[in-house]
């Protein structure tokens, strides 16, 4: 299975094989569609074959394949299908990703928080950050910041990197309590020469894409865990 989200985050219609199928899950021999992970929510789409249409309302990855959920049961094995994307749902995921690395760095870079939880969503986003002292004007100062970044239009790029060679590479996993999976290789995600994460999400090219960021909402969820809500103008 050939995942070309991975490698593509903009390729949104391709033509493939369908390589398994079982009644209404299918797992394609060319995917471009990404699975539910990470805080990223699935993407959605169709998948053609001939004259009839299957809508994909699911994606999820089960035993290291993304298995597509569709609304029929027409589609078989060895069926050529025509996939596609909703693209404006994945775009804006790719802007929202994007941005909360930028919004996360500059966190981490003052006050070296790592993050408890993130979750994207269509109209908006947030992080959950480990942080003992909760400053909400200093929040503010983060918001500028990577609004500055932003618009200095700096390039986004993807990497895979052997596993030791990837674990060279300081704060690389910014999770707090996760440990890194143990694989030959790590995709990381650069943004320009600001900030390098490990990262398995989709991203747009240029920081220009994402528009600018707005903090809408700070709250205290307890003890060292502050949650921050931003939207993307």
């Amino acid at each position: 299975m050939n995942n070309i989200y991975l490698k593509d985050s903009y390729q949104n219609e391709l033509q493939t094989t369908i390589i398994k199928s079982d009644g209404r899950f299918i797992v394609l021999q060319d995917n471009i569609f990404y699975p539910q992970s990470g805080g990223q929510p699935t993407d959605t789409g169709t998948l053609t074959n001939n004259d009839q249409t299957s809508k994909v309302i699911f994606a999820k990855k089960i035993d290291g394949k993304v298995s597509l959920q569709t609304d029929t049961e027409s589609l078989k094995k060895d069926d050529s299908v025509t996939a596609k994307i909703d693209w404006d749902r994945r775009y804006k995921f790719m802007r929202y990703h994007t941005a909360s690395h930028i919004l996360a760095s500059a966190i981490y870079q003052d006050t070296g928080a790592l993050i408890t939880g993130n979750q994207l969503d269509l109209d908006k986003s947030r992080i959950d950050l480990n942080l003992e002292e909760f400053n909400r004007e200093q929040f503010y100062e983060y918001q500028d910041k990577a609004n500055e970044i932003i618009k200095s239009n700096l390039s986004i790029t993807t990497e895979n990197l052997p596993y030791n060679e990837a674990m060279k590479i300081k704060s690389i996993f910014r999770l707090k309590g996760v440990l890194p999976p143990t694989l030959k290789e790590i995709r990381i995600v650069k943004v320009g020469d600001y900030d390098i994460q490990a990262c398995g999400g989709t991203h747009v090219k240029e920081t220009k894409e994402i528009g600018k960021l707005k903090i809408i909402s700070m709250d205290n969820k307890g003890k060292n865990n502050r949650r921050v809500y931003f939207t993307l103008e």
